[in-house]
């Protein structure tokens, strides 16, 4: 299951469920007490451990994991199994099988979850409370000993190299301590991802070694399919032990997040001094502590510092404690890049969560001291200048048309549109970036161009020579469309997205749903930079850095079954009622207010308090995509514009309003910061998304078209 910054937000969490087997099912006249870790490699603290019996009733509701994960609970007496246990922290979920009465202990992991996958007919373990219930997935005694046996077969690289007995392992039954070593280690060091298509399952197994920064084709990854009652088939790569991290690790990055909820912890006042912006004008200790040599000011990642504006910028601002929790490793630096990571370290995520109900994911680049004990510090990736790539999927909905709305999925390269000081005989200059060539790991280009009015580069049109010569020469987006498709009709060659919807990014020819699903996840990107001067509007310098994406991008059938934020029904209709002029081809938009644009949503789960539905991304930010029209001049002159808000995930309203008064649409009013709204100065939007990012790092749109494409 999914949930969700530009820079900002990332980690994911727990849930499980176990299924007590046989024939007829598993039942005892006396209470069964089981216990058991739930872990992810990192223990899932508080996390709530329901059961579900074999007619899918609740048994059992208040099984709680521990700080250390483990938990214990008590099945009443005469319940029929198999049984169902769900760990549940609102955020995520994960599932295990209990085979007879007499075994007392059950882990509840990403392994056990894959075990479950390969149980249920459907292949999704979610489906297992409700097919067991029905009868259409019957788990004998024989068959988990058989799914056992496949699993122990494709995870035997790994185990191995984690110093685990393959002959022995069984992800349910082995008892082990969620202390980074041993099957902790594995939990650590794997990526188990359970993805629901259309008939199927699509199961993706990644061994998060240390890797070279620019190795497009990394041998680490295990896909298979579950569903149906198959055996898994396969073997994960070989790996050495050394390629793994050390014994304590996720320990090491617990007592790292520990660090920053004790900063948090320290009021505003003491934080920093009055009115304090930058790293230097941190003064707490406890905040201090945290980042490499103890120093914040040392901090660089993806040309961004610690600050107000920066990264990290919650210590500037929070007036409630956060809390750090959900340690997960992603792999190491094998080989230092110049101006980048250097070797050995970490990537490392996590989930903050503030007394509000707030919470969001969060990935940083840390350092292990050569100091006894050693210690994890932040440090940032080193990379001078602002850009990423991360798996995109949008639903793009057209308000006076539904029968147009497609879904499309690809990727983001992103680069921020920022300037940057540098030194020229003497001097401290400007320079912008001009544009950038990205190479994907197919060894595809595409180019990023530099336009007015946007916060990041855009993409140029997808032409048979791209180029960034004008505004006619570039899209509004940095979203390549690898495979798109209509919701509400078929899709074919002349009736394609493409074909209509000419401002945005597509490739020449769709990918399938199985080749996206063939695609790897940690393989890395390329950017090439170029820089000119601000003023002279000469090249001055160039750049290269390397990235790679979290995970692999969804395929079409993967991306319909995730549950997106949405516009509440009374924002939607004053949005229909705006459009002007309305039902024209090309045309549409709605007027920006003075005061800019208010946005009310429905999100696709409550809160931390609650349950999440499966799959379901919380809300990250709001956008709009808009042009400016200065009337005054003839013809009148049109500019561009992207604005946006990032939200807090138990938000569900909010107003987007004018950035600065030095932006074109932007002035200054009695002090605040207004969008013109006169006859000749006026701005309005034709698009719309609620943005979200799930612990996986997906980007997930939800976009409003007030527009029109063709039919």
């Amino acid at each position: 299951m999914r949930k969700s910054v530009f820079q900002w937000a990332l980690v994911p969490a727990a849930a499980a469920v176990l299924v007590a087997c046989g024939g007829g099912g598993v039942s005892s006249s006396n209470p069964l007490t089981i216990t058991g870790t739930a872990a992810v490699g990192a223990p899932l603290t508080g996390a709530t451990v329901k059961v579900y019996d074999a007619t899918g009733t609740l048994v059992v509701s208040n099984g709680t994991v521990q700080q250390n994960g483990s938990y214990s609970l008590t099945i009443p007496a005469g319940k029929q199994g198999p049984f169902v246990f769900v760990v549940d922290d609102s955020d995520q979920q994960y599932m295990s099988v209990l085979n007879d009465s007499s075994q007392t202990t059950v882990n509840i992991t990403p392994l056990s979850n894959l075990l479950a996958a390969t149980l249920s007919s459907s292949g999704n373990p979610q489906n297992l409370i409700s097919e067991i219930s029905a009868n259409t997935t019957r788990i004998t005694s024989s068959d988990l000993t058989a799914k056992v046996a496949a699993l122990r077969s494709l995870l035997a690289p790994v185990l191995s190299a984690a110093g685990v007995s393959v002959n022995t392992f069984d992800p349910v039954s082995t008892s082990f301590a969620a202390d980074g070593s041993g099957i902790d280690k594995v939990l650590d060091v794997l990526e188990v991802a359970v993805t629901p298509a259309a008939t199927s399952t699509n199961v993706e197994l990644t061994i998060k070694t240390s890797l070279n920064e620019d190795d497009t084709n990394p041998a680490n990854v295990l896909k298979l399919q579950t569903g149906g009652g198959v055996l898994p088939q396969g073997t994960l790569p070989t790996v050495a032990s050394s390629d793994l991290p050390p014994d304590g690790t996720s320990l090491l990055i617990q007592q790292l997040l520990d660090k920053l909820t004790a900063c948090y912890a320290v009021p505003l006042a003491n934080r920093i001094t009055a009115n304090g912006t930058t790293a230097s004008h941190i003064t707490a200790q406890e905040c201090k502590d945290p980042f490499v040599n103890s120093d914040p000011t040392l901090y660089l990642s993806n040309g961004s510092r610690v600050g107000k504006t920066g990264h990290f910028g919650g210590i500037f601002s929070a007036t409630v404690p956060v809390t750090f929790e959900r340690p997960k490793y992603f792999g190491a630096v094998r080989t230092s890049q110049s101006n980048g990571p250097q070797a050995g370290d970490m990537l490392i995520g996590f989930r903050w969560k503030d007394d509000y109900g707030n919470f969001q994911y969060e990935r940083a680049m840390v350092r292990k001291t050569n100091s006894s004990p050693a210690k994890l510090e932040i440090v940032g990736n080193g990379y001078l200048y602002d850009s990423a790539v991360t798996p995109y999927a949008q639903l793009r909905q057209f308000i006076q048309d539904s029968d147009r709305d497609y879904y499309s999925v690809g990727y983001s390269p992103y680069v921020a549109r920022r300037l940057y000081d540098y030194q020229s005989g003497g001097a401290t200059r400007q320079k912008y970036i001009s544009k950038v060539t990205v190479t994907t790991p197919t060894n595809r280009t595409i180019l990023l161009c530099n336009r007015t009015g946007y916060s990041f580069l855009v993409m140029a049109k997808q032409v048979a020579t791209p180029t960034c010569a004008t505004d006619n020469d570039k899209t509004g987006t940095s979203f390549i469309r690898l495979r798109s498709e209509y919701a509400n009709k078929i899709t074919d060659s002349s009736n394609h997205p493409r074909n209509k919807d000419t401002g945005v990014a597509f490739v020449a020819q769709d990918w399938t749903d199985d080749q996206l699903e063939d695609l790897k996840t940690y393989a890395a990107w390329k950017f090439d930079f170029e820089f000119k001067d601000t003023i002279t509007n000469l090249v001055v310098d160039t750049a290269t850095q390397w990235h790679r994406p979290p995970r692999r991008v969804h395929s079409i059938r993967e991306f319909k079954k995730i549950q997106l934020p949405s516009l509440t029904s009374a924002m939607l209709s004053g949005m229909k009622s705006s459009v002007t002029p309305a039902n024209t081809v090309g045309s549409g938009s709605v007027l920006i207010p003075a005061d800019g644009v208010q946005v009310s949503w429905k999100k696709a789960y409550e809160s931390m308090n609650g349950t999440a539905p499966e799959n379901a991304v919380p809300m990250t930010a709001i956008r709009i995509f808009a042009n400016y029209r200065d009337s005054s001049v003839s013809p009148a002159s049109v500019t561009p514009f992207e604005d946006r808000l990032i939200v807090r995930s138990n938000r569900s309203e909010a107003t987007i309003g004018c950035p600065t008064a030095s932006e074109t649409q932007c002035e200054l009013v009695g002090g605040a910061v207004k969008y013109k709204a006169s006859a000749n100065f006026r701005s309005g939007y034709n698009g719309l998304d609620l943005w979200s990012r799930g612990p996986d790092g997906v980007e997930y749109v939800n976009f409003y078209a007030t527009y029109l494409i063709a039919q």
